[in-house]
């Protein structure tokens, strides 16, 4: 009876048997995002490292011919393609976009 019950529960809340599919579309349906920083271009502010929430971005550890440390990217995976990092960017040294998927 409160397996009865427990069920009801999970398919009143919206659940229904299909949703265990759910993750599986969505993994089909994600975009994909390329990021590209330009290192001599870039000087290390940091400014994009605040914006980028999935932390696609990371300090990087060389140095430029500017004698800066450009953002390097750390997981382009992680990317959702807001790209606030591209627009946050003083130097326009960050460059997003969306990548094709072949069918």
């Amino acid at each position: 009876m409160q397996s009865e019950s427990a069920s009801d529960a999970r398919t009143a809340g919206g659940a229904s048997p299909d949703s265990a599919d759910a993750p599986a579309a969505a993994a089909r349906k994600r975009r994909s995002f390329s990021v590209r920083v330009d290192d001599d271009v870039c000087d290390g502010c940091g400014v994009c490292l605040f914006f980028c929430k999935p932390l696609v971005l990371a300090q990087g550890q060389a140095v430029n011919r500017r004698g800066a440390w450009p953002v390097k990217v750390v997981d382009e995976s992680r990317c959702t393609g807001c790209k606030l990092c591209e627009y946050a960017c003083p130097q326009l040294a960050i460059f997003a976009k969306e990548v094709p998927h072949d069918h």
